[in-house]
């Protein structure tokens, strides 16, 4: 098989991956900071986050299993001594995602605990660790296993790798995240969405994002040379334009494919140190792969389950609303 039919789709799948778990993220964020506010129950985003965020959690682990069977293919003995390398650390993501998980379903009870300006909090906020703990272990594999100089001294030393990239790449997680946040809640609740005073909200809390983003990315460049002003670069900053543009004029299918694009090249940015330790010498390697129809034919199923799935959360959701 050719390595670029891999690298493609584990392209695609990473997006729709990483969006729906940026805006976990973001939305998790956003209920944590509308907690220090009172009466925030009445907010409309916050109570579409609550109804959408554990279905688009286990969204986002479902798409994560294909570009993380890819990634075994592309990545190689990389990934795995990534991971020995971790060890606990890395392990520790599983319950940490648990407890985040099981806390999304708790803050849509009606518990009178829960639904005090106490729980509003720290509810979320707790998810919000659970969560940040992900990405921060996530973040941490795929730098470790760029980083083939530092193998020997973390295995020698038995001490916590933390690379100088890592808190740029979790601001810039999050900054994706309220953009992904803006975008899909309005598909998920298309009242969000209905009128100039929303389509504004939405527009101010990517353009928050955006910033975020950027100035994470000036500040650090996902790769040693490539600024904001290169080609691909530029692809980032007109998507979060975009972005935002798009969700204030009311345009979310242009809104969401430009949210795709930028996720995309900014994941091909960061995937370009691994790309270029692939080529010609892993040809063999990834000729051998096995199993590519199967996971295509799964793929499919899946993808067909998941729309239903979409279609029957969102009808259920929408008759739960009050008629005018």
């Amino acid at each position: 098989m050719n390595p670029l039919v891999y690298d493609v789709l584990y392209r695609l799948l990473f997006v729709a991956h990483a969006v729906l778990a940026a805006e976990v993220a973001g939305g998790t964020l956003w209920l944590a900071l509308r907690g220090l506010r009172a009466g925030s129950n009445e907010d409309p985003l916050a109570g579409a986050l609550r109804d959408w965020l554990p279905f688009a959690l286990g969204l986002a682990i479902t798409f994560g299993v294909g570009p993380l069977l890819l990634l075994q293919i592309l990545d190689g003995d990389a990934f795995y001594t990534a991971n020995l390398l971790l060890s606990h650390r890395f392990m520790a993501l599983l319950p940490a995602l648990i407890v985040g998980f099981y806390l999304l379903y708790v803050q849509k009870t009606k518990w009178r605990w829960v639904r005090s300006r106490g729980g509003r909090l720290a509810v979320p906020l707790v998810a919000l660790g659970c969560f940040g703990y992900t990405a921060f272990c996530w973040s941490t594999n795929h730098l470790l296993a760029q980083s083939e100089a530092d193998w020997a001294a973390v295995y020698v030393e038995q001490q916590g790798y933390l690379h100088r990239d890592l808190p740029f790449r979790l601001a810039a997680f999050f900054g994706v995240g309220l953009q992904a946040v803006a975008v899909l809640a309005g598909w998920q609740s298309p009242a969000l969405r209905s009128d100039a005073a929303g389509r504004r909200r939405l527009g101010t809390l990517a353009a928050i994002g955006a910033a975020v983003q950027l100035l994470a990315l000036v500040l650090h460049p996902p790769v040693e040379g490539v600024t904001l002003l290169g080609a691909s670069g530029l692809l980032v900053l007109g998507a979060t334009v975009a972005v935002v543009a798009g969700l204030r004029r009311g345009w979310w299918p242009a809104a969401t494919i430009a949210l795709a694009v930028g996720v995309e090249r900014l994941a091909a940015l960061r995937e370009a140190v691994r790309v270029a330790r692939g080529g010609a010498d892993r040809a063999e390697e990834y000729a051998s792969a096995q199993g590519f129809a199967l996971f295509v034919v799964t793929l499919a199923g899946v993808g067909a389950a998941i729309a239903f799935g979409t279609v029957r959360v969102r009808r259920e959701l929408a008759s739960r609303q009050p008629r005018g």
